[in-house]
């Protein structure tokens, strides 16, 4: 999830480790973005049930400022135990759900990036789709990603909007409320591609430095495991 406010701050461009990942846990990275965006963040989000000043401490409690001061410099932080695993669960069965649903147009948005040319609308089962992609596909099927299910399931958009998430990344950006930019669950499948090293923020169109990702895993994940990876400092030859 992609979190903004308008305020505009000097912040740490966009820096990457490699946090050990388990339910619960958040990492958060922050982008500086240079140049002109064409769009504004869509949906404002603040604390909208009760116990505010409670959750606010909560969540303070759980960044520390040594958590804070990281963020400051480097521009990511993994925040732990944001949520406990009744919690893990049901979010993980919101969005397993919603995601099972849109298993389609999932194979279609990949169609549409690596096939030019084919339509992807005419393609009407994952067989299709797959073929397509063996076939005319420019690079491997490295993943799966189906965007804004907050829009389509109220149990998506209840985590979306928890006021936990919401504390935190307020923290983090140093602002009372902040909008959603959008929301968007990545499957990596087992023999799908590998994924280079990359930086995602040139295809943010946002006119802000003060743009964070929130990065949730939604099950337990080991070193086997094709984890989400940072590195902190600038790439040499091609490597972190």
């Amino acid at each position: 999830m992609e979190f903004a406010h308008a305020a505009h701050q000097s912040m740490s461009p966009v820096s990457l480790h490699k946090p050990t990942r388990i339910p619960g846990n958040v990492s958060c990275s922050l982008g500086r973005r240079d140049g002109v965006g064409v769009m504004q963040p869509k949906r404002q989000v603040g604390l909208r049930d009760g116990g505010k000043k409670e959750v606010k401490r909560e969540v303070q409690e759980r960044l520390g400022s040594e958590q804070l001061l990281k963020f400051e410099r480097e521009g990511h932080v993994c925040v732990r135990g944001l949520f406990d695993e009744e919690e893990m669960g049901a979010l993980a069965a919101a969005v397993s759900g919603e995601a099972k649903r849109e298993i389609l147009n999932a194979y279609r948005h990949r169609v549409a990036v690596l096939c030019p040319g084919v339509d992807p609308f005419s393609l009407h089962s994952v067989a299709e789709a797959e073929a397509v992609i063996r076939q005319q596909g420019t690079d491997e099927l490295g993943f799966l990603q189906s965007f804004n299910l907050h829009q389509k399931s109220e149990d998506v958009r209840r985590w979306a909007s928890h006021p936990r998430l919401v504390a935190m990344v307020a923290d983090l950006l140093g602002a009372k409320k902040v909008r959603l930019y959008q929301d968007c669950l990545f499957q990596k499948m087992p023999g799908f591609g590998v994924t280079n090293w990359h930086s995602d923020l040139n295809m943010v169109p946002l006119d802000t430095n003060s743009f964070l990702t929130v990065w949730i895993p939604l099950r337990s994940l080991d070193k086997t495991d094709s984890s989400l990876h940072f590195a902190s400092e600038q790439p040499r030859n091609g490597q972190p």
